[in-house]
């Protein structure tokens, strides 16, 4: 039987270790620099640190870290001989096959074409944003960045189409960003319109301003964000939240801040609702596609459940996905 040791301990190395085929390989143990790990286990399989792989020459070592180009710049360093790429790639599935259980071959492939239809979707999404802010008299925007940590092209789309049909009087944005430009442009155009933005990151804040004109409709609000304990969850809120919001009701409410959590995200509004609602509303939030945000979405909808408000809740992805939440006459935003 081939033993092997699988350098890193997070969640490639955890990976790697559910497709082996451990009928023929035996996991020896796995391998981390961070010191904190070593003589704990995972899997029952014993954390060491990579100096007692000097101790076991015949091993195999299979890197498996989001550092693997460090990491085998180590393992020369260190003198390792056996040692091999654990990226699940169709490039790499034939030097580490051997190592894997046979019908992991298909589920690489399937892993590898998820982000490609992901990027079908963006360009999608893209299309019909492009197509569709071109008819909007208030839509000015002349230079914008979607993706990777900004939103979206299907959240932008959602955002303009919201804000073109509801055209709203008072817009909350958490998480000052590029679709900030887009409430901007709108809150140019309509005169009676004003916007409330919460921004973490003072310097971010500062390079944004400084980069685009902002209306003076459009208070951009400095709040540090605390990380509290909800339900038992840990999660990061924006620092006295409620002088930006108490007493004032909005139509529109766009969150993309602040910094997720793992178990719940950005709940920011919850506590706040229904006082901060119109009557007639759009909810908007970013990340959808990761589980703090989607317990975020639970939340808030069991709290408008409790306060007897009907609503609607819609997901829309390209990349990545947003999820939007409405009152019952705003139904018609989630069949966009």
């Amino acid at each position: 039987m081939k033993q092997i040791a699988i350098w890193g301990a997070g969640n490639n190395g955890k990976g790697f270790y559910e497709y082996v085929n451990k009928t023929v390989t035996q996991v020896l143990c796995f391998v981390d620099n961070n010191g904190l790990l070593w003589d704990s286990t995972l899997n029952n399989v014993p954390i060491i640190s990579p100096n007692k792989l000097l101790d076991m020459p015949e091993i195999i070592v299979v890197v498996c870290t989001v550092f693997e180009d460090e990491v085998l710049d180590q393992c020369k360093r260190m003198g390792l001989k056996n040692v091999l790429s654990g990226k699940l790639s169709v490039e790499n599935y034939g030097i580490i096959s051997e190592y894997l259980r046979p019908e992991v071959m298909p589920r690489i492939i399937k892993n590898m074409l998820e982000p490609i239809r992901g990027q079908v979707h963006e360009n999608y999404w893209r299309n019909i944003f492009v197509d569709t802010v071109k008819g909007y008299d208030w839509y000015n925007v002349t230079s914008i960045s979607l993706g990777r940590w900004a939103i979206g092209y299907s959240y932008a789309y959602v955002l303009s189409r919201t804000l073109n049909s509801l055209k709203p009087s008072k817009i909350l944005e958490c998480g000052l960003g590029q679709s900030t430009k887009i409430i901007n442009s709108y809150v140019n155009y309509h005169p009676r319109s004003q916007a409330d933005i919460v921004e973490q990151d003072y310097d971010w804040l500062s390079f944004f301003t400084n980069e685009n004109m902002i209306n003076d409709r459009v208070k951009i609000h400095h709040r540090d964000i605390k990380q509290i304990n909800q339900n038992g969850k840990s999660c990061y809120v924006y620092n006295d939240f409620g002088s930006v919001v108490s007493g004032n009701k909005y139509t529109v409410i766009s969150i993309d801040g602040p910094w997720g959590s793992k178990e719940i995200s950005r709940i920011d509004v919850i506590d706040y609702i229904p006082e901060l609602l119109d009557e007639s509303f759009a909810i908007l939030l970013d990340d959808y596609h990761k589980p703090g945000e989607q317990a975020m979405v639970r939340m808030l909808s069991e709290k408008l459940n409790s306060c007897g408000i009907l609503h609607s809740i819609k997901s829309y992805g390209g990349e990545k996905a947003m999820a939007i939440i409405v009152s019952e006459n705003n139904r018609f935003l989630t069949t966009l």
